[in-house]
């Protein structure tokens, strides 16, 4: 068993077995019971905003195997767990971080954020949190699963969450729009989200032209100085009649859907117009690929330096959850709109750079999980990648072996020869001390840590698939 969560005050996410479960402590009763009794629980699983949950009845059980264990979630001892609810949430595919995320997968949070807070008003309920991390994606679809973050709304207060909101949604979405999307990675480094008064330094000045950007980032920053200089009313002070509120709710879902990105094309998004394969090679790649997969049918896949997410699709058109993986978040970002637009929901499409793959993070790097920790998967594609990690980043083909075998229990992977047009090009411009870069040293190093199963040169191509099997 371990805990998952350290700082929700509710209540707490922690896992006995593989089984995911959130108690919430018995002070937390009262509002958990108006979201049930009231009908918002309903209809918010209903719209898609919130995780579905089923209540748990034999908790002496759970009590039990927890003891076994000795280790208790933080907000519940041992002692009072009898008197806390513990509910079951649906089990969500894979836990993503808004670092991981293209700019319309944040934006998509974000209005799922907004729109559910504005149902909650519907109920007399709001949201207390607005933390990024309080969303994932699942089944194709943004939604909370903080089931611990509503509470009673009290008239005349303003929303709780309002600064939170936009310094985990507004402030980095501005970012990625008026600057650059790569701007979302500072959400590693802000993890309670991007400092007001930084985003407001970094944005360009035709931004305050828009009277909502201006109204919600400057006066927020405003705000916040003048509680610190203790010159203004506090937001204890605040009084925000519902229909204000409401109507704050809607311009900030007006401003952030009409937020995009700068229409630009980035090294890798038209890779598969732009690649060495004749139409005799990428037929003969797509059916080994297609038929492997078939072969090992397996439950999760990982395409690491999917691109556009081709193979990926191709993966999850068989009903098999896959994970999308891209360093270029322009690749990521088109993978997922065209996703959402064809309402494929085994698709995610998260942004991953291979040679700095997302580290443990938070408290005690104990948080947020980097990315060997989430998995293994059942099965990684590598396909047209090893040679960018060997050749561009000098990365060493035993390292790469090594690091694949945490990753996945079983990988398909494309090996590239060194006259490739595409390695070629990579060593255009720099001396080719790669000597250890050949079919050779690649079986070598790559048998270390798999099984190699099959292997088959890839039709009117130089180019070798290989099926491997981490060893037992």
């Amino acid at each position: 068993m371990k805990t998952l969560s350290l700082r929700d005050p509710s209540g707490c996410v922690f896992t006995v077995g593989d089984t995911i479960y959130r108690a919430l402590r018995d002070d937390y009763e009262p509002s958990y019971e108006m979201l049930m009794q009231s009908g918002l629980y309903d209809k918010l699983v209903y719209r898609g905003l919130l995780i579905p949950h089923v209540e748990v009845d034999d908790k002496l059980e759970i009590v039990a195997r927890a003891d076994q264990a000795k280790v208790a979630p933080r907000t519940v001892s041992q002692d009072n767990w009898l008197r806390s609810r513990i509910i079951k949430p649906e089990r969500v595919e894979f836990i993503s971080y808004p670092y991981e995320w293209c700019f319309s997968q944040l934006k998509a949070a974000a209005l799922a954020t907004l729109r559910a807070e504005r149902l909650s008003l519907e109920f007399n309920m709001s949201l207390k949190d607005a933390s990024a991390y309080n969303i994932q994606f699942h089944r194709g679809r943004a939604l909370l699963i903080d089931t611990g973050s509503f509470e009673p709304y009290r008239e005349g207060k303003p929303w709780v969450a309002y600064s939170q909101f936009i310094r985990h949604f507004l402030a980095p979405l501005t970012l990625m729009a008026k600057c650059s999307p790569e701007m979302n990675k500072l959400a590693l480094s802000y993890t309670d989200g991007i400092p007001i008064e930084l985003a407001c330094e970094l944005l360009p000045w035709h931004t305050w032209l828009n009277p909502s950007l201006a109204v919600h980032l400057l006066g927020n920053k405003m705000a916040r100085k003048a509680s610190q200089d203790n010159k203004a009313g506090t937001e204890a002070n605040i009084r925000m009649p519902k229909e204000n509120l409401i109507a704050l709710l809607e311009d900030l879902e007006s401003v952030i859907d009409r937020l995009k990105l700068k229409s630009k094309r980035s090294t890798w998004s038209h890779y598969y117009q732009d690649n060495s394969y004749s139409s005799e090679a990428a037929s003969s790649k797509e059916k080994l690929v297609s038929d492997w997969v078939d072969e090992l049918n397996p439950k999760s896949v990982w395409d690491i330096g999917a691109n556009n997410g081709y193979f990926s699709k191709l993966c999850a058109d068989k009903n098999i959850f896959t994970m999308s993986l891209d360093a270029d978040i322009r690749c990521v970002e088109d993978n997922f709109c065209n996703a959402q637009a064809e309402n494929q929901n085994n698709l995610m499409p998260l942004v991953l750079d291979l040679t700095v793959p997302t580290p443990s993070a938070g408290w005690s790097n104990k948080e947020r999980l980097g990315l060997a920790s989430r998995g293994p998967a059942e099965l990684i594609l590598a396909l047209a990648l090893v040679h960018h990690l060997a050749i561009a980043q000098n990365i060493p083909l035993k390292e790469i072996a090594a690091y694949f075998a945490e990753l996945g229990q079983n990988l398909i992977i494309e090996f590239v020869p060194k006259d490739d047009v595409q390695v070629q090009r990579l060593l255009a411009l720099r001396d080719d001390v790669f000597d250890r870069y050949d079919q050779r040293c690649f079986e070598e190093y790559f048998s270390r840590s798999f099984d190699i199963v099959k292997k088959q040169t890839i039709s009117d191509s130089g180019r070798v698939l290989y099926l491997m099997q981490v060893k037992k």
